[in-house]
């Protein structure tokens, strides 16, 4: 099994479904485990109206959610900025906003944050806090 990025999907699924394919500070994930855990994330962000165009900010540091997270945006074809927890939360809330980001993903909580700055349905600006979408 493996991830093409010609496609944005998982090929050869049924062959070595338990081999390693993520191997992370936190755990480790098989193919199987890794195509589930997507395919989770994925539908947790279409619920948030992420999607093609849709940018994501993706926040952490050497998770397997993180990992999770780069594929889900692959797979939706959605934009994503990559962030290391060496920066800090003002500078994450900045480049999610240089990119219009509706949410930021958290990968050690994991969860979303949806940004009240943008409207997902029309990547309009508007006012608004925080929400956080475990």
């Amino acid at each position: 099994m493996h991830f093409d990025l010609a496609t944005s999907a998982f090929t050869d699924v049924e062959r070595d479904p338990q081999r390693p394919a993520v191997i992370a500070a936190d755990r480790s994930l098989s193919w199987d485990d890794f195509r589930r855990a997507v395919d989770d994330w994925v539908a947790a962000a279409r619920d948030l109206g992420v999607g093609p165009d849709i940018p994501v900010v993706i926040y952490g540091h050497k998770e397997a959610q993180f990992l999770v997270a780069m594929a889900g945006c692959l797979s939706l074809k959605a934009p994503f900025v990559p962030v290391d927890t060496i920066y800090p939360d003002e500078r994450m809330q900045r480049i999610a906003a240089i990119v219009k980001a509706p949410v930021i993903y958290l990968s050690a909580e994991p969860g979303f944050r949806r940004l009240g700055h943008v409207a997902l349905e029309d990547n309009i600006l508007i006012p608004g806090g925080e929400v956080f979408i475990a």
